[in-house]
């Protein structure tokens, strides 16, 4: 009874003059909605149906005994025709940090990435690796230390003006 289309459903209720039509009126049109909806989620998009469509033809490829990488060649091809068309090509803001707000180097192991000019230490020689510097833009601010108050600061916060509340 739930294979009945939608605008038949609303035409019922439409026409419902009862309070129990109505509510069968509307118990009817809220299976009907539920089973569309199952349907439609079962259905799955079309990059969906199309992934399963794939690993079909992957399956049988595989038992007739094609190779690997062709098989993996055209489940790429498959997918890529199926995936929705790229809408616009970013646009990156810094080069440098790719938007990212760091730097990514390599340290080769010779403790390039540790030199710290405050403390006139460098690491010892140590395993290669990638680290990351702040950014001159905007994105690398928040990789930026932020300076510690001073004994200065914290002598101007506590000389404050006299306020006028609670005078008259």
């Amino acid at each position: 009874m739930t294979d009945q289309p939608v605008s038949d459903v609303l035409d019922a209720l439409a026409v419902a003059q009862t309070a129990s039509e109505l509510s069968a009126a509307h118990h009817l049109l809220a299976r009907v909605v539920r089973s569309s909806r199952r349907h439609a989620a079962a259905k799955g998009g079309r990059l969906a149906s199309s992934y399963v469509e794939a690993m079909a033809v992957l399956d049988a490829q595989k038992v007739a005994g094609v190779p690997f990488d062709v098989r993996v060649r055209g489940l790429e091809q498959t997918l890529r025709a199926a995936w929705p068309p790229q809408v616009r090509e970013w646009k990156l803001l810094c080069q440098q940090c790719e938007d990212h707000g760091l730097i990514i180097s390599l340290c080769p192991g010779d403790a390039t990435c540790g030199d710290n000019p405050q403390t006139h230490r460098a690491r010892p020689p140590h395993l290669l690796h990638e680290f990351g510097k702040p950014c001159w833009c905007a994105a690398g601010r928040r990789f930026l230390e932020t300076p510690k108050p001073s004994a200065e600061d914290f002598r101007a916060a506590a000389k404050s003006k006299p306020t006028r509340i609670g005078r008259r």
